[in-house]
């Protein structure tokens, strides 16, 4: 990586473009070993990919709710609104 603070090379660039996608499983194998062997090595995309893990299982312990009925409607108001406006 870079001497520089908050620097990023342009091989950790691509890695942490493909982070999501590997914790989500959906690499193939090969990505996914390349990815594996950068992230052992490399602490910076080693702390980002932990971090992001952490993020998404807090995430998914979140109980799904329901947007309020008047919320959504506001929502969806605003929304064609602006469909009109660009369409």
């Amino acid at each position: 990586m870079s001497t520089e603070p908050g620097a990023v090379s342009p091989r950790c660039q691509q890695q942490l473009l493909e982070l999501s996608a590997y914790l989500e499983g959906d690499l193939g194998p090969e990505q996914m070993a390349a990815l594996d062997e950068h992230l052992a090595g490399c602490e910076c995309c080693g702390r980002m990919a932990a971090s992001l893990r952490r993020a998404i299982a807090m995430c998914r312990s979140e109980e799904v709710r329901d947007l309020p009925s008047e919320v959504q409607a506001d929502a969806l108001a605003r929304v064609r609104a602006l469909l009109r406006r660009d369409g």
